[in-house]
């Protein structure tokens, strides 16, 4: 697991230097040892965190092989590279080290490009140069576990890196807001790529590959999912199948130089893994779990009696107080590079950080709840798409008297949902969907920013998006959203992020793209059965578990945001958001902004009924976040904001 970072197209001995200050912003990702290569109009960066061939994996590593001069600068692991290594051996390569970085160099060099990326199991980022044609080829992974952002300046030069904030050191590079991702930010609380919210830094497509030559590039997909494609098979039968899946996949991600770990949280996605691991890697097999001091979110109990039930050793990680602060959302927006909505990066790092101390490598189980329908999402959907089999006049009548109506005692969370699904049942699918996981919705978002309005760039392109589905169900639908948007551009850049700051490489088998192609090929009957989500694995897994894994009530990995904030932190935003030379009050306006700050810093002040408490804490953390950003990076707005409304 390492950084990477480099500069194409230049020439002139200053690029060093910056080359030098982008692998040193970081060095986080790669504490263990830093590396630089020189070519023809060419620099590669390398910071390393060393797992595979602690000796002989350096980067930059460069090959000449038939007078022909190649280098690669690589971020990731793959799972495979020993089978690869032998196949390339029978066919007459010899090999200089054990290393997973030169087996993928050599496969580069002997196969096409399309051929080499295919045969890939495992998570990466990577850049090869060809010195002799002077073309680079990047490439991520097919799920986008790992990151790689680039930038290409008027005259052909191509700046990339695994991090954000990294390719910002580039004094070339503008610090210019890129309005249209804006209205990602607020709609989701995140960006999909391509888009970042610097104008013209981009993020590379998971399942993608961008070559450089001359200045020109191109940018093509070299794996898609085939949401076409159905498993033929009976339930018994996909039950065997999956079961040699997980074994196979969780035995293949346990290759290392490094002790590895596991996150374990007591859920069905970790407690399989665990199970699965620990039958490789035996009863020193380390785990880990974090205790929240809130009840309702921890689950330090359940995970430590499940690690007792499996034999493995066992770390519980005590977090005294949810540091929800000043220093905490700098540290977030850091690591990120952008403003990021989700909270639970802060005990993300601190479990990476605990765990770093013992070992170099953790699996974790992200990634089964969108397989495998293991979300609130999908029953909620059900319910929704039941309530619409009544006349729609009635549910509107329905909806009509529900919100005059006041909750009755102790029943208030209840009241709100069914109110809430209701309604959600007079919109079609693609607005359900964009509802259901928004941050703001478009009422909630024209309230905040008038200035995009309900139909902003970003909702029109999601819902473009979504239109390409419009004939599957609501489920198949939902799988899609989760798979193609939430899991790239939050869960896994979050887990990454955080991760990577505390030194940590996280290995996610389930997210493996043998085990993707599969569970997307499952019937939802096979997923979501009689009420019961994650029906399949839940069946694999039952001999392996002990029964409270399976009736425990399903457990977020989330903080309590809205319960966090306190006085000091209240003065802290409203300070920071309120100053003469505000960008959000320029952006929002201030009756906007002293709105979200007054719901948020007191009860007595109720919530809008299009809002919730969830919701205004939320826009507050994003709001705060996007203000720091805008100071630290010198971003500033255009004079004339009404560009807004037609971007």
């Amino acid at each position: 697991m390492c950084g990477i970072a480099g500069i194409v197209g230049a020439t002139g001995t200053q690029h060093i230097s910056t080359l030098q200050d982008m692998t040193t912003s970081m060095a986080h990702r790669g504490p263990d040892g830093a590396g630089f290569w020189c070519g023809r109009r060419v620099l590669l960066g390398h910071r390393r965190l060393s797992i595979i061939d602690l000796e002989g994996g350096h980067q930059p590593m460069a090959l000449e092989l038939g007078g022909k001069t190649h280098a690669i600068t690589y971020n990731g692991e793959i799972y495979n590279y020993q089978r690869l290594r032998q196949q390339l051996s029978r066919d007459g390569a010899v090999f200089q080290s054990q290393s997973d970085t030169e087996v993928l160099l050599r496969l580069l060099i002997e196969r096409h490009p399309l051929s080499a990326l295919s045969a890939l199991e495992g998570m990466f980022a990577f850049a090869w140069w060809h010195e002799d044609e002077q073309q680079l080829l990047l490439a991520r992974d097919r799920l986008g576990i790992k990151p790689l952002y680039y930038h290409q300046a008027a005259d052909g030069v191509l700046s990339f890196s695994s991090s954000l904030e990294s390719l910002t050191c580039h004094p070339g590079i503008a610090r210019a807001l890129n309005l249209e991702a804006l209205g990602y930010v607020l709609t989701l609380g995140y960006i999909p790529a391509p888009l970042t919210l610097y104008k013209g830094i981009y993020e590379l497509p998971p399942g993608h590959m961008l070559i450089w030559r001359a200045g020109h590039l191109r940018l093509q997909p070299y794996w898609q999912l085939d949401w076409e494609k159905r498993f033929e098979g009976t339930e018994a039968e996909a039950a065997e199948q999956l079961s040699t899946l997980l074994n196979d996949v969780i035995r293949d991600h346990l290759v290392s130089d490094v002790p590895v770990g596991a996150f374990l949280s007591g859920g069905l996605d970790s407690s399989a893994v665990v199970a699965r691991a620990s039958r490789h890697a035996g009863s020193e097999f380390e785990t880990f779990t974090i205790a929240f001091p809130d009840q309702a979110y921890d689950e330090s109990a359940a995970a430590r009696a499940l690690a007792e039930y499996l034999g493995v050793r066992h770390t519980i990680i005590p977090m005294t107080r949810m540091p929800v602060d000043e220093a905490a959302c700098r540290f977030v927006l850091q690591q990120v590079g952008q403003p990021f909505l989700d909270s639970s990066c802060l005990p993300t790092y601190l479990v990476s950080q605990a765990a770093a101390q013992q070992v170099k490598v953790i699996l974790s189980g992200d990634g089964g709840d969108e397989l495998f329908a293991g979300y609130d999402l999908f029953t909620w959907g059900q319910r929704i798409q039941g309530a619409q089999r009544f006349p729609k006049w009635s549910r509107q009548a329905v909806c009509a008297l529900l919100s005059r109506l006041s909750p009755p005692r102790g029943l208030g969370n209840q009241w709100r949902a069914l109110r809430k699904g209701l309604s959600y049942s007079l919109y079609g699918q693609n607005d359900l969907l964009l509802r259901l996981k928004a941050m703001l919705e478009p009422e909630e978002l024209g309230a905040l920013a008038p200035v995009f309005g309900p139909a902003g760039p970003a909702l029109s392109t999601l819902r473009d998006y979504l239109q390409h589905a419009a004939n599957v169900d609501f489920n198949t639908a939902l799988n899609r959203f989760l798979t193609e948007i939430h899991l790239p551009y939050a869960m896994l850049r979050k887990v990454d992020s955080m991760s990577m700051a505390a030194s940590l490489e996280v290995r996610v088998p389930l997210l493996d793209h043998r085990m993707v192609e599969f569970a997307q090929s499952l019937p939802t009957s096979m997923k979501l059965q009689g009420g019961v989500r994650k029906f399949l694995l839940r069946h694999v897994m039952q001999p392996e578990l002990p029964r409270e894994v399976f009736t425990r009530p399903k457990w977020g990995f989330a903080i309590p945001l809205h319960r966090m904030f306190d006085q000091t932190f209240f003065t802290f935003c409203r300070e920071t958001l309120c100053t003469p030379n505000s960008q959000v009050l320029r952006l929002f306006g201030r009756p906007a902004v002293e709105r979200i700050l007054r719901w948020n810093e007191a009860s007595r002040n109720p919530v809008p009924h299009i809002w919730s408490q969830y919701t205004v804490s939320h826009a507050l953390w994003i709001l705060l976040q996007f203000e720091l950003w805008s100071q630290t990076k010198g971003i500033t707005l255009p004079d004339d904001l009404s560009c807004l409304e037609t971007i």
